[in-house]
């Protein structure tokens, strides 16, 4: 699909795809999959770091559910600014 026109390049938040004909991969994955394994770690690092009464506050939040979902349903990317820029 590339025409050189470099729009996908642009698009992309986190400049996974400045080297020219590569994808820095883990660029791309941690931001399009944030609660993956990553997001995951960190939110339990946090969680173990919390009071008791933030981690009720941090297991109602919106964050969980999504994370949950992801161990639960598999993790879904949540960017594609690159495509969405070619179609």
């Amino acid at each position: 699909m590339c025409t050189d026109c470099d729009i996908c390049v642009k698009q992309c938040p986190v400049n996974a795809l400045n080297e020219e004909g590569k994808t820095d991969v883990m660029k791309c994955v941690f931001n399009s999959k944030p609660y993956g394994f990553s997001g995951n770690v960190q939110f339990w690092t946090k969680f173990a770091e919390s009071s008791s009464e933030d981690q009720k506050l941090m297991l109602i939040d919106e964050k969980f559910k999504k994370i949950y979902d992801a161990m639960t349903l598999g993790t879904n990317y949540i960017c594609f600014n690159c495509i969405k820029t070619v179609l």
